[in-house]
């Protein structure tokens, strides 16, 4: 659904799986560079995983803004917040916040 809101904008998308490791996500990001890079998060024990990869995604890509959401954020708790403070990073919490945001990028 993510990628039909994407497209329904004129947008390319590149639709990576879970199981994609962070030096692929960097090797593609710095293959395309993307207008921006969304990750998602299902199962909340994995927010250690997506602070460390969006870190990454930062620290080698600064002016490149993250969008992040998916259903394990609504277990969000206080470790949220680290994710939530750092740079460039937007939490989208449905698909009409996540078209309101796209349209803003462009």
């Amino acid at each position: 659904m993510v990628a039909d809101i994407f497209e329904l904008h004129g947008w390319d998308g590149y639709f990576l799986g879970a199981n994609t490791s962070l030096k692929d996500l960097t090797e593609i990001i710095s293959e395309k560079r993307p207008q921006v890079v969304g990750l998602s998060l299902s199962v909340f024990s994995n927010l250690n995983r997506l602070i460390d990869t969006v870190k990454v995604v930062n620290s080698t890509f600064p002016d490149i803004p993250i969008i992040v959401g998916g259903q394990a954020f609504l277990h969000c708790n206080e470790e949220c917040l680290e994710l939530f403070r750092l740079r460039n990073v937007s939490y989208i919490d449905s698909l009409n916040s996540l078209e309101q945001q796209i349209i803003g990028v462009r």
